[in-house]
């Protein structure tokens, strides 16, 4: 999103690694009614300082550049970085089934780190033709409450994991889902997501003759950017939600071979 890149710092991956940094006009050469505007890729270069004739001895063009960025710790359990969209959730699900014996699962578990989700969610769908599952829950970030945002459709940092409440998701499953977080004491909250959950989950219900999917997301601030933020405890709390589900029988014995 260009509109962030204005003075960001960067990794330039060429022969070697180099920084540098995003350069646009200077405010004091613009005119007036181009203040206004939104920066586009064409107003964007990058600043190495390197002169033109060394710098093209180390990087071609179609060379990778990379956020210079960094975890941070903030106040009350949040923490900010880069890439939080959708490492945390690959993360979660991996710190689930690792810390779950093989003996205390309900079924068969696949954990799918899927590419292509922003745009077409085409390598879940690969996923589900191979592995035929008999339900699917899909993790991804949700909107963290910012003033801009409307309440149902975020969650506060903290509050645990979202929920999608959505044509898209199936009820059945979501609502055994919800049971089990209240269950365990688990907080979550339900978001109303009504024709769409910008996921995976679009693309799960019409493999092959539809996959019952739910939906479970993390609240993260400053989605799309390079300081993203997701609470600790809602990680943790996303983490044994799943290890709940992925143990129980009643789950496992109610979707099996639908």
């Amino acid at each position: 999103d260009c509109t962030i890149l204005s003075a960001s710092e960067v990794c330039v991956y060429g022969k070697e690694k180099i920084y540098g940094v995003f350069t646009v006009t200077p405010p004091h050469l613009m005119k007036k009614e181009d203040m206004k505007k939104i920066p586009s890729f064409d107003d964007l270069r990058v600043d190495t300082g390197y002169d033109k004739d060394e710098l093209e001895k180390i990087v071609d063009i179609g060379d990778p550049v990379k956020y210079f960025t960094s975890g941070a710790d903030m106040l009350c359990g949040v923490m900010a970085g880069a890439g939080f969209d959708d490492k945390s959730c690959a993360a979660a699900l991996i710190c689930a089934v690792a810390d779950t014996a093989p003996s205390e699962l309900a079924a068969d578990v696949y954990i799918t780190l899927s590419s292509r989700e922003e745009v077409g969610g085409r390598g879940a769908c690969c996923a589900a033709y191979e592995i035929k599952p008999d339900f699917a829950v899909v993790t991804d970030v949700n909107f963290a409450t910012a003033p801009e945002i409307k309440p149902y459709e975020s969650g506060r940092r903290g509050d645990g994991p979202m929920i999608s409440l959505s044509a898209v998701t199936d009820r059945r499953l979501t609502t055994q889902i919800i049971d089990i977080a209240e269950n365990n004491k688990i907080g979550v909250t339900k978001v109303v997501e009504a024709s769409n959950t910008g996921t995976n989950a679009t693309s799960l219900v019409l493999t092959e003759e539809g996959i019952p999917t739910a939906v479970i997301s993390l609240p993260l601030a400053g989605m799309h950017t390079f300081s993203e933020s997701i609470a600790l405890k809602d990680a943790e709390a996303l983490i044994s939600l799943i290890e709940k589900i992925i143990t129980d029988e009643g789950l496992a014995e109610r979707w099996s071979g639908r």
